[in-house]
């Protein structure tokens, strides 16, 4: 059936084989798109990541919404305006990639210098050929400074990680003008694994059976 003019598809995505029903947990992706970091708003980059989600057809459908949960997006980076990746995004939930790989336990396990995963696959789920990514951020997740000053995005100068590290590096690897264009990191907001499909009740199998034995007496009748 086709949707009305105007509304999207939602995203339908298998939950983590790992999670019991009722478990909480996060995705994140690496933007296809790319931008500069010369703004010092938030918002500007979070308007970046959420037009990605919206743009995705990832499990068949946009990802602001995901298995009948909306979803907002947002930037896992440290802005000039004072906000720190790790401000925004420190879950005690685990977090993955859209493929359902765990690329961490919790928000701490982000900060710690490693992730067990790269951070590459992006909205539509394929690997994002980008190398750098715009974060701001020291590898504990706060804005990183150096002598110069502050690196973080909205600076003349601003901090990078790689795709391709799963140590320090995929949050805090190279400093460059912020006027090149790289991709961002999307994390997802609070999602919540499906429960499971109840078994029938010993009350529901005797009902079922109690039919089946009424349906059977009835043909005998008629064929007598």
């Amino acid at each position: 059936m086709a949707l009305p003019a105007g509304q999207a598809q939602a995203a339908t995505i298998t939950a983590p084989g790992d999670l019991n029903p009722g478990d909480t947990y996060y995705y994140v992706f690496v933007t296809s798109t790319t931008t500069k970091a010369t703004s010092s708003n938030r918002a500007d980059y979070d308007a970046v990541v959420q037009s990605a989600a919206t743009a995705s057809t990832f499990g068949g459908g946009d990802l602001t919404t995901i298995n009948g949960q909306a979803v907002n997006w947002g930037t896992l980076a440290s802005i000039k305006d004072g906000t720190s990746a790790a401000d925004e995004f420190n879950p005690s939930a685990p977090i993955y990639l859209l493929d359902n790989t765990r690329i961490a336990n919790r928000g701490a396990d982000l900060y710690n210098s490693s992730i067990a995963s790269r951070l590459k696959i992006d909205e539509n789920g394929t690997l994002n050929p980008n190398k750098r990514v715009w974060t701001g951020s020291d590898t504990d997740g706060a804005e990183y400074q150096d002598s110069d000053g502050l690196k973080s995005l909205g600076n003349g100068y601003a901090m990078a990680g790689f795709t391709t590290a799963t140590n320090y590096q995929w949050m805090s690897a190279v400093i460059t003008e912020s006027s090149n264009s790289y991709s961002l990191y999307a994390f997802s907001s609070e999602l919540q694994a499906p429960a499971a499909v109840p078994e029938p009740t010993t009350a529901t199998g005797l009902i079922g059976g109690l039919m089946t034995m009424l349906m059977g007496r009835r043909r005998r009748r008629t064929k007598a």
